[in-house]
């Protein structure tokens, strides 16, 4: 009951309502701009959103501010900096079809470097689960003896005993393996949104396309599993 009306109240804050407005709103343009510039130039630019976020939540959520973490954003200043100026430049939009962009998912440099990164990415979770198991293992066991002492007692909260650093990094490295795939995605989906209103000949190749449903269904899920493991890693912090 006081989740269901914790849910209510956001619902009802016009300055939550208000925020979430402008974050899909800033999405939907994210995605819109990818189909006009190249994604290396445009994907660093969004590591602005850190440095914006490092001085608000000091502002407005009372986080601490410290020398490291405005060390970082310097870092990260400097690298959008060197990523605008030495980033590619294009002169024309070429016209690209789902089968040029699957064509590209096809190359076997691709295929070499995502099966090797999705590999360590396998073994890294197979690694998160063995951890968490054995977290699981040890609640049992705490909650087992706490009913023997304290009968009375509630149910234990669950904790993390073992690897909780090790789980937040993993974790993030797999909602960066998650957030790669769905820059990819969602650039490809751009392209090929804004080649519908190319021609008529051309909307209807794209519409017919299998390839065209295999990225609009990548896209959807990509970006979920993103925000899945995005979750997971922030519960850690």
């Amino acid at each position: 009951n006081h989740r269901r009306r914790t849910q209510k109240r956001y619902f009802r804050d016009r300055l939550w309502l208000f925020g979430f407005i402008v974050f899909v709103s800033g999405s939907l343009l994210h995605a819109a701009a990818l189909a006009f510039g190249p994604q290396s130039l445009l994907t660093p630019i969004t590591s602005l959103t850190l440095v914006l976020n490092t001085f608000l939540a000091h502002k407005y959520l009372n986080e601490p501010l410290r020398r490291q973490d405005i060390a970082a954003t310097v870092l990260v200043v400097l690298g959008c900096i060197v990523a605008i100026i030495f980033g590619p430049r294009t002169t024309q939009r070429p016209n690209i079809t789902a089968r040029d962009l699957l064509r590209g998912f096809l190359r076997l440099h691709f295929i070499t470097f995502f099966v090797a990164f999705t590999t360590l990415i396998l073994v890294d979770y197979i690694a998160v689960k063995i951890v968490e198991r054995r977290n699981y293992k040890f609640n049992k066991m705490a909650q087992r003896l706490l009913q023997k002492t304290c009968p009375a007692e509630h149910r234990l909260p669950m904790r993390i005993y073992f690897g909780q650093t090790f789980l937040m990094l993993s974790y993030t490295t797999i909602a960066a393996y998650w957030g790669s795939l769905s820059l990819l995605a969602t650039k490809s989906f751009a392209e090929l949104f804004v080649s519908l209103f190319v021609s008529w000949q051309q909307t209807g190749e794209i519409l017919r396309s299998a390839g065209t449903w295999l990225i609009l269904v990548g896209f959807v899920v990509t970006n979920v599993c993103l925000e899945h493991f995005k979750q997971k890693a922030l519960s850690f912090f």
